[in-house]
């Protein structure tokens, strides 16, 4: 393994010691563990097309410009920023809910981000009525200004397995920055000659195209790819073992005898059929 994949996770950018101990709980260690930290799932993050036709997960994306925001309570624990959208579908209201907190102003780093004028993407979730969609409660934002975007929107999104403590887009950002730093030097396990003969995917393209896939068919082939390697791994490891198996010195030995099956066939009572027979060969064989 290349030292940058066996390099500790704590020493990637953003994670320290302890962030360290929560990828832990993942069973994420070191790059090479990030990198084989597979998405649970993938959404389509592209633009909603169609404000009037509800999602099969009700997840909505917009990109759009501020008009105006407010903060308000919601009762005794709950706090609401509610901004106005302007989009291609017309005007859009989004929610933000927060727990409140008599120490500090929830929103106070929300409130730098979405303020009136700034353009930014939203994703999250909404009921459509009889006349679509006009509200949505927002589980991410991402102001245009930040690069970062390009990660979490317009594309399809990878989505991982988290542990309390790792939000959702911290642990995507990092997946990509472990992708930059360390994909060129995974070590393919595939021979040259089956991934040729198979159509195989190198092992660089295929962690890159399971965690970002630029298409359907990029996702698809990467999956193929890294299923094939795992499942030739798991018939290998077999193939060794049961050489070991064989190489040992039992402490017994056993023989094959047909002539025992002949008291039991004939007390069956029935003739056995041409397939049974057949199959009485084959396991004797």
């Amino acid at each position: 393994m290349s030292e940058d994949l066996d390099k500790p996770i704590q020493f990637l950018k953003g994670v320290g010691p302890r962030r360290a101990v929560l990828f832990e709980h993942l069973g994420v260690r070191t790059i090479y563990d990030l990198l084989h930290h597979y998405p649970r799932l993938w959404q389509d993050r592209h633009e909603t097309a169609d404000l009037r036709l509800p999602t099969t997960t009700g997840l909505v994306v917009l990109r759009g410009r501020v008009l105006r925001a407010t903060s308000r309570g919601a009762g005794p624990r709950l706090a609401l920023y509610k901004a106005t959208l302007a989009t291609t579908h017309g005007k859009v209201e989004c929610t933000w809910f927060k727990h409140l907190s008599r120490r500090f102003d929830v929103f106070s780093a929300l409130k730098k981000e979405v303020r009136e004028g700034a353009d930014l993407w939203i994703v999250g979730h909404a009921d459509p009525d009889l006349t679509g969609i006009r509200e949505v409660r927002v589980d991410e934002h991402y102001p245009l200004e930040d690069e970062r975007w390009r990660l979490h929107v317009a594309r399809t999104v990878p989505v991982y397995a988290l542990t309390e403590g790792l939000p959702q887009r911290f642990v995507r950002e990092l997946s990509h920055a472990a992708l930059e730093l360390a994909a060129d030097a995974a070590i393919d396990a595939v021979p040259p000659e089956l991934m040729t003969k198979r159509r195989l995917l190198a092992a660089p393209q295929a962690l890159r195209g399971l965690h970002f896939p630029r298409s359907e068919d990029e996702l698809e082939a990467a999956r193929a790819r890294l299923a094939y390697e795992e499942l030739l791994l798991l018939e290998l490891a077999w193939i060794l073992k049961r050489r070991q198996t064989r190489g040992l010195a039992k402490g017994f030995g056993y023989e094959i005898k047909r002539t025992l099956l002949s008291p039991f066939r004939q007390g069956l009572g029935f003739e056995l059929t041409a397939a049974q027979k057949r199959v009485i060969n084959e396991i004797f064989e």
